[in-house]
């Protein structure tokens, strides 16, 4: 299998992540793809599936560092999360659209 196979049409992934294909243009929109995470040709974009859910994942590892480095000397405590994925994404450690802080907004065109 090459390098190529491995890429898919952005209906494909927004499967995978149980989003609209809009909701997924505007996270491209919006950096929250990663640029090395997919190849575009003309207006047509192809995502390795993979390396898009693990650099989401990272995302939400940073984000998550930094709210435990914010509010290190708070009382309390904070619970653990678990997080529900949809029977195509065998991974239970990927983290929700909200965790992730995406943006869900339909309305804008890509």
């Amino acid at each position: 299998m090459s390098n190529y196979e491995a890429y898919v049409p952005i209906d494909d992934l927004a499967e995978v992540l149980n989003i609209k294909t809009q909701t997924l243009r505007t996270w491209v929109r919006q950096g929250h793809i990663p640029k090395e995470t997919y190849i575009r040709v003309a207006n047509t974009y192809r995502f390795n599936i993979p390396q898009v859910l693990k650099a989401l994942t990272e995302q939400n590892a940073e984000q998550s560092n930094t709210f435990e480095a914010s509010t290190q000397g708070a009382t309390g405590s904070v619970s653990t999360v678990t997080v529900s994925t949809t029977d195509k994404i065998e991974d239970s450690s990927l983290p929700s659209l909200e965790e992730l802080g995406l943006d869900l907004d339909e309305n804008e065109d890509f």
